[in-house]
């Protein structure tokens, strides 16, 4: 039975641990210890723990959303015992370890390891492992990939929505510059406050693609969504009633909008699944057709897996929340 327990608790840590930061399913926690990590913007030391598995390091701190990160191996160059020769006030230096990445941002400084010479090791010894490994691309012929739909079609913003939206623009800019850009950005409160007064439409497939994790799966799945294609071509379909209610769906989807009432918009639809075709006509309105379907596969599988399985769990169970809130 303590051999069951365990099972089940590192089951639950590795859930959580993916849930928390919106990882791909095959990530598995290799350790989590408490520690420090340095925040430039306002010069503090924030308290929290990090977070180890094979592809990612990743520090939440102890007060919530106070601060997130996420460091995938990928972008990293080197893990270092950190200087004296620093600046940094209120620290501990003597701890301290510097982690350099390949793109804009950082260093990021981590501290107030009880052994700095252990996490150092194992950092180092998991990059190592990592820079090994051959991430293999599937080689096929290109395929037209359809961009946002929405750059194709007048938005028909009035004077006083486009101010809006170049506020919202100059605002999440702002931000970037601040808090980092891209994987490794800061993830704090604010940020949140942010995500609550929207995300403007020409940052929307970046944003959406990187909040919702499937920037990892695009990383280390390179073309997949070119072998889904055409292996969807050559897929025999017996039931010619099924394919016919998926183009009449097609024409339903989103009736509203001018993209799905024109070609180009309903070629990009076509390739989605019925009955995902609601949620697939909305991402591809701000995202480029790979990863309006990488963000979809996110949603499906991880952020609403029950939504979306056999037995469609999530969905009744809210259906049955609504209908006993209706009034006598």
């Amino acid at each position: 039975m303590s051999q069951l327990k365990r099972d089940f608790d590192a089951k639950s840590r590795n859930e959580a641990y993916r849930y928390r930061f919106r990882l791909p399913l095959n990530e598995r926690l290799d350790g989590e210890i408490g520690c420090h990590l340095w925040t430039p913007y306002n010069r503090s030391s924030i308290a929290g723990k990090i977070y180890i598995s094979s592809n990612f390091i990743c520090f939440s701190s102890k007060v919530y959303r106070q601060v997130n990160l996420i460091i995938p191996f990928r972008d990293i160059i080197i893990v270092e015992k950190h200087t004296n020769n620093s600046n940094i006030s209120d620290f501990d230096i003597q701890s301290a370890l510097v982690i350099t990445i390949k793109y804009e941002g950082g260093p990021f400084v981590l501290s107030n390891f009880t052994d700095r010479s252990f996490i150092l090791g194992k950092l180092s010894s998991l990059l190592s492992e990592y820079n090994e490994k051959i991430i293999s691309i599937i080689d096929l012929p290109p395929i037209t990939i359809s961009p946002p739909l929405y750059l194709q079609f007048n938005n028909n913003f009035t004077e006083e929505q486009q101010t809006y939206e170049n506020i919202r623009i100059a605002a999440w800019h702002t931000h970037f510059a601040i808090y980092g850009r891209g994987s490794a950005m800061y993830r704090t409160n604010e940020l949140y406050e942010l995500l609550f007064q929207g995300i403007p439409n020409s940052l929307r497939n970046e944003l959406w693609l990187l909040f919702s994790g499937a920037i990892y799966d695009k990383e280390v799945n390179l073309n997949i969504y070119r072998k889904y294609v055409y292996e969807s071509l050559n897929v025999k379909n017996d039931h010619d009633t099924i394919n016919e209610e998926i183009e009449r769906d097609l024409y339903r989807t989103l009736p509203d909008q001018e993209a799905y009432q024109q070609e180009s918009g309903i070629n990009a639809l076509r390739r989605y699944c019925r009955a995902m075709n609601m949620l697939g006509g909305v991402l591809l309105l701000y995202m480029n057709e790979e990863d309006a379907f990488l963000t979809l596969a996110a949603l499906c599988e991880r952020l609403l897996p029950d939504y979306y399985n056999t037995k469609l769990v999530g969905v009744l169970i809210d259906q049955d929340i609504y209908e006993s809130d209706k009034p006598e």
